[in-house]
């Protein structure tokens, strides 16, 4: 992953987020689907999605900044399981 001047990992965050959405809409079918339970749309994101996003994060120097990133994306893909929206 590139790392910027200053020790911050913003391109590889928003990079990352990026193909855990990509990770995401592949499974959509299953994720977004109403005939699946809450429990096996969890089960599958966290065996799928996150991984992706979390992948070579160890390596990364991460700032509070970063963090936000990773958690908005992930709240909103929990979001979108759920079938709950932003304004409710």
């Amino acid at each position: 992953m590139q790392m910027e001047v200053d020790g911050g990992s913003d391109l590889a965050v928003t990079r990352r987020v990026g193909l855990g959405w990509k990770a995401y809409y592949t499974l959509s079918t299953i994720l977004c689907g109403e005939r699946y339970s809450l429990n096996l749309k969890g089960c599958i994101y966290k065996l799928c999605a996150r991984p992706v996003m979390a992948y070579s994060s160890e390596a990364w120097v991460v700032r509070s900044l970063e963090e936000d990133i990773l958690r908005r994306a992930e709240r909103q893909m929990n979001r979108k399981m759920c079938g709950v929206k932003l304004v409710d």
